[in-house]
């Protein structure tokens, strides 16, 4: 639990765990907007919105439960969601579904809000932009290159998920951030709920993943700790 306990420490300490929820909602809420807008009708648009107002509600519903773990919600909730889509003769990739629940997680108050002005004050300022698989562009040079001229000075590249996934954009978008000289950092979406064996496995599978995709030594590695009991704990 060493390296469990080193990442989440790191994370408070710095205030990067409240920095990824909140790239969490820059980026989850353009992937539902980016669908909407490649929506070919005005079926496909309502369907979107149906589907975000089911997740708001559910998560909502949810909220109580003290019986279920935060990934249990999360399941349930996803669950849900479907199933009042195939009660309304509706479908919908489960993806979407999922990012919908993601977007509707965020935004509620189960999620802790930091105003700029108040909480974790570090006395230092450091831009960064949170990647992840949505953000295929951001292999590129270029994109980093842009954004290094907006005054970003580093990214944040999710590296793995749970014990089996790995982004599969992961090692290029890294490359792509070293080449501008731009700082990388990379992090790992938790699954492992208080489960400590489940949470030294994902730290392993987090630590050998950084390897693999070339995260330069030294680099901070950060846990981002959302599904867990009660999902606000």
């Amino acid at each position: 639990m060493k390296i469990v306990s080193e990442i989440w420490n790191y994370s408070l300490s710095t205030g990067v765990f409240f920095a990824v929820s909140a790239f969490a909602w820059m980026y989850i809420r353009p992937v539902l907007e980016q669908k909407k807008q490649q929506a070919k009708t005005v079926q496909e648009k309502e369907l979107i919105n149906l589907i975000e107002g089911l997740a708001d509600t559910v998560v909502t519903s949810l909220v109580s439960r003290t019986d279920i773990t935060g990934h249990d919600k999360f399941k349930a909730a996803t669950s849900q969601v479907r199933h009042s889509l195939d009660a309304k003769g509706l479908s919908a990739t489960e993806g979407t579904i999922q990012t919908a629940v993601q977007l509707a997680y965020e935004k509620s108050n189960l999620t802790p809000i930091v105003k700029p002005t108040e909480g974790m004050q570090t006395g230092v300022v450091f831009k960064a932009i949170d990647v992840s698989g949505y953000q295929a562009q951001a292999q590129a040079a270029s994109w980093w290159q842009n954004a290094k001229q907006h005054d970003i000075q580093g990214g944040i590249v999710k590296l793995s998920e749970g014990t089996s996934y790995r982004n599969p954009y992961g090692e290029t978008q890294i490359a792509a951030i070293k080449a501008v000289g731009l700082k990388v950092s990379g992090y790992h979406f938790a699954r492992f709920v208080g489960n400590a064996d489940l949470a030294q496995q994902e730290a392993n599978y987090a630590v050998s993943t950084a390897h693999a995709m070339n995260l330069p030594n030294g680099s901070p590695l950060v846990l981002d700790y959302e599904l867990r009991h009660g999902w606000a704990k």
